[in-house]
């Protein structure tokens, strides 16, 4: 493994990367929270630390260490959280602020990178841990992306399975009374009372008020959660996200990237480990961006290439400036290159399609000349004639 600390990396060893990445057709990234912390959402395993003479702190604490109500961060995303409905309240109105904040955010670096790999035909798929939903605010392909943990862009109902997108106007309706614009305290913001994010879903609200109508006893009324998949409970798109990743294991990758994230989860480590032998296997790259070393995981780590140590985003910075022709790439100009061979193509069939019916009536005209002599001559054969041949 090739260690490049961005610090104290020489212009060589970034040159040899770009140049990677460029001869690379085939790309498959993999991506964590770290690639959405300079869009202010926090990830989850990173900790205070001091700055300067430590007087000061940084502000990107993970959320595995932060207090919401009376829960941390991992209860927050733990399938018990939802047994009880204090903790269940607290996990909706948690819920309900990422979703604002995520909302306000802007993709980062790292998010335009794998839309400009899009956009330049090398991207096969972003397998993605994150649910913030930034690459969809990029030109990239949306059925490129895989979400392997979920998203928030819609509710799910835990009675009945009714889908619901969490759209401005669910969001007005959930924000009812709510006022904590001048409000800086984080109890207040995610207290357990308030109910105001609990949304009923609207199908068993139906169902239950036509049977009451009709003189019946009301059947239960599920509530909305978000389309998220929390520790300890069965992942409801296995099956298909396990076809997209054989899918994409048949298509030779030839580039692993891996960034933003360190590999703790069971699920994501052996989703690296098998690209990672597969791309070596076609004569590939391995790429790891990080902050931190990746984890020893046996199949993965011996097949890492490039281990590039520092900001996610100050890597891509830099690969813009020794790239610059891949980043100015835009979903317009990659259209209208399109159009234009598109247009060239045309050109080309209708000159073709001139040139064969020219031939054409050529053949016509010429297939006359000699056809007409040649039916003066041309009798009928007889019998006798037939038989004095055999």
């Amino acid at each position: 493994m090739n260690h490049i600390d961005l610090d104290t990396a020489n212009g060589a060893d970034l040159n040899t990367l770009q140049q990677i990445l460029g001869r690379s057709k085939r790309v498959v990234c993999v991506t964590g929270a770290g690639i959405s912390c300079s869009a202010g959402i926090p990830d989850f395993r990173s900790q205070q630390i001091a700055v300067g003479r430590g007087k000061k702190k940084d502000e990107s604490q993970g959320l595995y260490f932060q207090q919401f109500g009376n829960l941390k961060g991992r209860e927050l995303f733990d399938a018990s959280i939802l047994k009880r409905e204090d903790t269940t309240l607290t996990f909706m109105n948690f819920m309900t602020a990422l979703k604002q904040q995520c909302e306000a955010s802007k993709p980062t670096r790292v998010h335009e990178f794998v839309a400009k790999l899009d956009m330049a035909g090398k991207l096969l798929s972003c397998y993605t841990q994150n649910i913030d939903s930034l690459e969809h605010k990029t030109e990239v392909n949306a059925k490129k992306i895989v979400q392997l943990h979920g998203h928030l862009d819609t509710l799910n109902c835990i009675q009945c399975s009714e889908k619901l997108d969490w759209n401005d106007k669910v969001k007005q309706e959930v924000k009812e009374e709510e006022d904590v614009e001048d409000n800086d305290s984080t109890d207040e913001v995610y207290d357990d009372s308030a109910r105001r994010h609990m949304i009923a879903c609207p199908t068993c609200e139906a169902r239950a008020f036509a049977r009451e109508l009709n003189g019946r006893r009301r059947t239960a009324v599920g509530w909305m959660r978000p389309n998220v998949v929390l520790y300890g409970e069965p992942h409801p798109e296995a099956e298909e996200i396990g076809s997209r990743i054989n899918k994409d294991l048949k298509k030779r990758p030839d580039c692993l990237v891996v960034i933003g994230t360190s590999l703790a989860v069971t699920g994501i480590k052996t989703l690296v480990k098998d690209f990672a032998q597969e791309v070596k296997g076609n004569g590939g790259h391995v790429i790891f961006i990080n902050k931190t070393a990746p984890a020893k995981i046996s199949g993965f780590s011996e097949n890492v290439d490039y281990f590039i140590q520092g900001d996610c985003d100050s890597y891509m910075r830099d690969l813009a400036v020794r790239w610059p022709s891949f980043w100015s790439k835009s979903k317009q100009s990659t259209v209208d290159f399109k159009v234009q061979k598109s247009i060239k193509m045309a050109s080309t069939t209708k000159s073709a399609v001139r040139a064969t019916k020219t031939a054409v009536r050529a053949t016509k005209s010429s297939a006359g000349k000699v056809c007409k002599p040649a039916r003066k001559v041309m009798q009928p054969v007889s019998p006798s004639r037939l038989n004095r041949r055999s």
